[in-house]
């Protein structure tokens, strides 16, 4: 006896409807795999049939694509690439844009053709899906009977899945798209931007300072651009800053005042945050905030704010800016600006670093003595950094390796070897110490060695930056 139908449509969708009596759902054998080498075999002939009428409406779908992609092809070469490519596509202006373009008229393409791609596909997979269920089902087959009859039976059925995982398919592709453009403005990394600036001692902020008609601005569109606005540009990224430490400065001034109640101390703390966030409130970085002691500085400090950090402001500058940068308006501006704020400000010119970076040696040299400067762009921002952060760097020498360790200016010599390991500091007994430029002078440290100067140093003695450093020590 057959089971009874249940589940309703959606059931009848997945397992199909039950055709004979003497073949219900209970009667298939329990081991599928056997079911299937066994139609394989026996039936070989009509799936390799019924396959290859599928495969002859994946062509028909194949072949109405490739006769979109000439109209389309045709549409564009007589339009061209300076016209608009199609509803809700407008063209980029300059043949830069010609893979984006290319892009869209493919999705174009795509969408136009998926309603007609649909309605063949459902033939085939209705039809043929109607096919491999009575094989399945051990019933007699007619290829063509009952593929034909699968069509009339599950055409609809399929054509309304196919829309529902296309609709789904389209969906996802927009959402995705739309992502890409956020992420391509900038927009929607708040939080991410704001962590990884967190984790910095100190940020970077490279400001263009150049006008280029073929450079469009971050906030132009396709088809305007807008002026240069260096000053404005910091503004932006100071607000995102700034915004970001007056949540906090508030969170910490409500944790002050609650503590207060229990502790007076507290009290204090809860004032000088309220001033602070009054202060980030009007627009004005943390780094402007004049505290009233150096107390209440270092207790700022501890909020760890992101517009406290010290910022280096790397003006871009194009080549002609950059060879006479006291005439660069742009520059001037950010000058002012970094005065203001007690910030660095290092002139670069980005298509030069490009230049020096292709070249090795004595070429890189030569253009650099050329351009009138000593060094590179990227070397000088180095050097900026550990000025800014108040670093330096001492060297380790032995028989197979020579290495550099940057350390806080000012650290004596056990804290020194500590960076290399705690043993070294913790069974530090002397520094065998010799300035670089004192070892480059003699040849080699056995050279200044005996000359006398190789120094042997204690404990309280303050490594110095280019100091060479062999750490004796026992533990």
């Amino acid at each position: 006896m057959a089971e009874k139908k249940k589940g309703g449509f959606i059931n009848r969708l997945i397992m199909g409807t039950e055709k004979s009596e003497g073949y219900a759902r209970s009667t298939l054998p329990s081991n599928r795999w056997e079911l299937f080498w066994d139609i394989f075999k026996g039936r070989f002939g009509k799936l390799f049939f019924i396959n290859i009428l599928v495969l002859l409406f994946c062509l028909l779908v194949a072949f109405l694509m490739l006769i979109l992609n000439n109209a389309m092809s045709l549409y564009g070469s007589e339009s061209g690439f300076s016209q608009n490519i199609g509803i809700g596509y407008p063209a980029i202006p300059d043949m830069s844009g010609l893979v984006e373009q290319i892009d869209l008229v493919v999705k174009q393409q795509l969408y136009l053709a998926l309603p007609i791609c649909l309605m063949v596909a459902a033939v085939g997979i209705s039809g043929g899906a109607y096919v491999i269920r009575n094989m399945v089902w051990t019933e007699g087959i007619f290829v063509a009977n009952d593929f034909w009859k699968g069509v009339k039976q599950n055409y609809f059925v399929v054509m309304f899945t196919l829309l529902i995982f296309s609709l789904i398919f389209y969906l996802v592709q927009i959402s995705i798209g739309y992502a890409n453009l956020l992420i391509a403005t900038g927009a929607g990394l708040g939080n991410k931007f704001l962590e990884n600036i967190r984790r910095t001692d100190a940020i970077v902020h490279v400001v263009r300072c150049f006008d280029d008609e073929n450079i469009m601005h971050v906030v132009a569109d396709a088809s305007t651009n807008v002026p240069v606005d260096p000053i404005g540009d910091i503004e932006t990224i100071d607000l995102e800053l700034i915004m970001a430490d007056l949540e906090m400065v508030n969170r910490r001034v409500e944790k002050a005042a609650k503590m207060g109640k229990g502790d007076k101390k507290f009290l204090h703390e809860a004032d000088v945050f309220k001033a602070l966030a009054a202060h980030l409130d009007a627009g004005k970085s943390a780094r402007t905030f004049e505290a009233d002691s150096k107390e209440d500085a270092e207790l700022i400090a501890t909020a760890d704010l992101l517009s406290l950090k010290p910022i280096i402001y790397a003006a871009n500058m194009d080549e002609d800016g950059f060879a006479d940068k006291d005439s660069n308006k742009y520059y001037k501006l950010v000058a002012d600006l970094a005065a203001k704020e007690g910030a660095e400000v290092l002139p670069i010119c980005a298509k030069l670093e490009q230049d020096i970076a292709e070249l090795d040696g004595d070429d890189r040299a030569m253009f650099l003595e050329e351009l009138g400067i000593e060094k590179s762009g990227l070397d000088r921002l180095i050097q900026c950094s550990y000025t800014l952060l108040g670093l330096i760097s001492f060297l380790t020498y032995g028989e197979d390796e020579c290495r550099a360790w940057t350390i806080v200016k000012g650290t004596k010599a056990p804290q020194a070897a500590g960076k290399i390991h705690s043993d070294i500091e913790r069974g530090f007994i002397r520094a065998e110490t010799i300035n670089f430029s004192e070892m480059i002078a003699c040849g080699s440290v056995a050279a200044a060695k005996e000359k006398g100067l190789l120094r042997s140093e204690g404990k309280d003695y303050v490594v110095k930056d280019g100091d060479m450093i062999y750490f004796r020590f026992n533990v």
